[in-house]
Order: structure tokens, then C-alpha cells, then sequence
């Protein structure tokens, strides 16, 4: 009987964490948030009524060895603002040039940088730190929307 009063006590110290960190999600962050603007005035180029590119077309891929991994992209509305955004999913991870095709003529590229953020109580988490888009570097800023700039 002595030791069912011990049992939740035995628990608590040989688990530091409960209660401290929350452990929500796959401890990956994947995904990316773009708005594509124009160099000149600053203007969105995937939607309103300056738009040049037709959001429908765009693909975002890479090249590993033989194979082409196409990423998954959406359109998203923040609730913060009435801008439209792409939001893609760089899944699986890779470590070579993303491409993004605005048309069949036009393609940019995206260097995707990552992180692993170590956690004390969870999984790790590796999270996207830096784009390179087009050889122009970009900070992360808690997963916050990223204007690239399109000349």
C-alpha cells in the first residue's frame, strides 16, 4: 500500500518535463510562406490586379540524382492581413536548388537552409533558418511570411 502512495511521486522526478513543454506536431518545420513582389514597386506579381504570373502554374520541384520531387503548394489567406500568400511544404527534406517555375521560360531558384532546434523535453525540431532566392540571401523569422523580391 506504501508504495502506490510513492508511485506518482517516483513518476514526477523521473520525468523532468512534465508540464514544463508542451510537445505538439512532427518536429519538423516544413513549410514556407511567400509573397513574390515586384522589384520595381514593390507590388504583388501572383495576384490582384497587377498580377504578371498565373498562380495556377506554379510549381515549386527539385532535382536528386534521377528523380524530380515536386512540392506541394496552396494558396493561403492570413487572417492578419487580406494578402493571398503561396504556402509550400518542402517535404522530403533536400539539399539541392529548389525550383520555382513561374512559367515554362521563367524559373528561379530557392536555396532552403535548415536548423535543428534542440528541445529538453520533446523530439527535436529542424526548422528552415535562410532562403536564397536567387542568390539573395533571406532571414526566418518565426516561421513569418518571406517577400521575395523578383527582378
Amino acid at each position: 500500500m506504501n508504495i502506490l502512495k510513492f508511485l506518482p511521486l517516483l513518476l514526477l522526478s523521473s520525468s523532468c518535463c512534465i508540464g514544463i513543454e508542451e510537445c505538439l506536431g512532427p518536429p519538423l518545420d516544413i513549410f514556407g510562406t511567400f509573397k513574390f513582389v515586384n522589384d520595381s514597386n514593390k507590388q504583388d506579381i501572383l495576384f490582384g490586379s497587377n498580377k504578371i504570373y498565373d498562380v495556377r502554374q506554379l510549381k515549386f520541384y527539385s532535382i536528386e540524382k534521377n528523380d524530380t520531387i515536386f512540392f506541394k503548394n496552396t494558396i493561403q489567406v492570413r487572417e492578419s492581413s487580406s494578402d493571398s500568400l503561396v504556402e509550400v511544404i518542402f517535404f522530403p527534406k533536400v539539399n539541392s536548388p529548389v525550383f520555382i517555375a513561374f512559367s515554362e521560360n521563367e524559373i528561379d531558384t530557392l536555396l532552403v537552409s535548415y536548423q535543428i532546434e534542440e528541445r529538453e523535453c520533446c523530439d527535436d525540431i529542424e526548422k528552415i533558418i535562410k532562403y536564397q532566392y536567387n542568390q539573395v540571401d533571406y532571414n526566418v523569422i518565426n516561421s513569418q511570411v518571406t517577400s521575395f523580391i523578383k527582378k
